[in-house]
């Protein structure tokens, strides 16, 4: 039986250095702007979402592409497209002291986008890979579930960690002045080239496996481990659950980081975002790791979703009074519940039973979190922009809350279904 931790240590790595370049630019562009262009509060905000705006598309697609031309061919184009936009943030950083009129904010804009496409040949295809290389090495479902789950979690550790160290970057770099924000845009071009490397010559990730793929549809529901057949709709069903809380995630995540961002930078505190974020992805990489849901899967994720719209109205309550170190035991909070959110929609998705078309799958996962990436700093811009950063933080619980209650319906029929099937 072939040894699958190294192949998932690979897939793990280049997610690793992958989002220590997303951690430097994601907020770094938000500060960039903000330190350059004053009342730019909007401009922050579609900083951050424009990446989304490619990227509601470019998954499925590519993922698509993917399942024909091979994993490791799809990579080398995400790697090689992501490299090359690293280059462009260094230009942007040489004409920004040369000139600072608003097409140079739309230039970063339009970069952003691109890194949507290029992030549609990587993200969807680590994603797949993870699948492809348990389905090399299972025997039965129970072998596949317990591989699939053990390099998901290896997966999740490395894009957090990832994440982690570039927000760590991030605040050494503007606590010790915030005019070296050029730093942010100038480091990327090392990790991606280091992931570029890591492309071409040590993903040796096992071809497309779908042909060879169990049956891994999980029974959902208080008696979820017996041997039940599946009822016709479950997979469906279970896929619709894991994508509506992907949405969750990723629509508050998003927004929460471009209303903190803008809410720092307005109270004189901007280096201490990169701090505040770290504490956060810290939280969330342990919860990932270390915070599993055994059972009745579908009502503690809602419950958890739950917790998290109410977090975000306690943020509301503080901005009146800025407290930074409230703020900062909050986001603590809501690390704890993306970890676990993040990682159980994920398990739902893979197994939902949709298994011969793998890389379209987890494309339509990532998908959903392009859209929640383009929406939720769209609007946290807007209304830091033109409201209050209360109703930023509101509008964001009330937009989680809408979710649930649909996700509530959905766990209604996954329930009905299984009821069913015990009869």
């Amino acid at each position: 039986m072939p040894e699958p931790k190294n192949d998932f240590r690979t897939i793990a790595s280049l997610g690793l250095f992958r989002t220590i370049s997303g951690g430097l630019i994601g907020t770094g562009a938000q500060l960039f702007i903000l330190f350059y262009w004053t009342n730019s509060n909007f401009y922050s905000g579609l900083s951050a979402s424009a990446i989304a705006l490619t990227y509601i598309f470019s998954p499925t697609i590519c993922g698509r592409i993917s399942d024909r031309i091979g994993r490791k061919n799809a990579l080398k184009i995400g790697t090689a497209g992501n490299f090359t936009i690293a280059f462009f943030y260094v230009l942007v950083v040489i004409l920004v002291h040369v000139n600072r009129d608003t097409w140079l904010i739309w230039f970063i804009i339009v970069l952003r986008m691109f890194e949507g496409l290029a992030n549609g040949f990587f993200w969807p295809i680590l994603q797949a890979s993870v699948s492809d290389v348990a389905l090399s090495c299972c025997s039965d479902k129970e072998d596949f579930e317990r591989i699939s789950r053990s390099g998901i979690t290896i997966y999740n550790t490395g894009w957090v960690s990832g994440s982690l160290i570039g927000q760590v970057l991030l605040s050494c770099i503007t606590v010790i002045d915030l005019r070296l924000i050029d730093l942010v845009l100038i480091l990327p071009v090392f990790s991606q080239g280091f992931n570029l490397f890591q492309a071409f010559k040590k993903f040796n990730v096992p071809q497309n496996q779908a042909s060879n793929a169990p049956v891994v549809t999980e029974a959902i529901g208080p008696d979820a481990g017996k041997n039940h057949a599946p009822h016709a709709n479950a997979p469906v069903i279970v896929a619709m659950l894991a994508l509506a809380l992907i949405f969750v995630y990723a629509f508050s995540q998003n927004a929460l980081s471009t209303t903190t961002t803008n809410l720092y930078k307005a109270e004189g505190v901007a280096m201490l975002v990169g701090f505040t974020e770290a504490i956060r992805l810290a939280c969330q990489a342990y919860a990932s790791n270390r915070m599993k849901i055994s059972n009745h899967k579908e009502i503690k994720l809602l419950i958890l979703s739950g917790i998290l719209a109410i977090s975000f109205v306690a943020m509301a309550f503080f901005t009146n009074a800025f407290e930074v170190f409230s703020f900062m035991a909050l986001y603590s909070v809501t690390g704890f519940l993306f970890g676990i959110i993040y990682g159980e929609s994920m398990n739902l998705l893979v197994n939902s039973g949709a298994s011969k078309k793998r890389g379209m799958l987890m494309g339509m996962f990532e998908s959903f979190i392009g859209i929640a990436t383009f929406i939720g700093p769209l609007l946290a811009g807007y209304l830091t922009q033109f409201s209050t950063y209360a109703a930023s933080y509101l509008a964001t619980a009330f937009v989680i809350s809408s979710i649930v209650a649909f996700c509530a319906f959905l766990a209604l029929r996954i329930r009905k279904n299984q009821h069913q099937i015990d009869v």
